[in-house]
């Protein structure tokens, strides 16, 4: 099972009473929980202690509720130098690497 954190569906869902629409927020409405099953292709959805069960057929869109953190990358520590050579790059390397003493 995937928890959703919103769907949307085809035709309106009427659920414990209540019409719950076509764009189920559970961040708007308290209570109410989406979950799909990949294994059955279906969505289910609880509200008010009742539970329906959608077919994957009647389902626009699902946005998966947590989704793994990519791994940063980390910056690259010490001096950055250039990747190429100059006429002037012997000036900047410090005491001694002149061509002239």
């Amino acid at each position: 099972m995937i928890d959703l954190k919103w769907c949307e569906v085809h035709s309106p869902i009427f659920l414990a009473g209540t019409n719950l629409g076509v764009k189920l927020d559970p961040s708007k409405r308290q209570g109410l929980k989406l979950q799909y099953d990949r294994e059955h292709k279906e969505l289910v959805i609880g509200w008010n202690k009742e539970e329906a069960i959608i077919p994957s057929s009647n389902v626009a869109t699902m946005v998966v509720g947590s989704l793994p953190k990519p791994a940063l990358a980390t910056a690259p520590t010490g001096k950055v130098v250039a990747q190429v050579s100059t006429p002037q790059d012997h000036v900047f390397k410090g005491e001694g690497a002149g061509k002239t003493k």
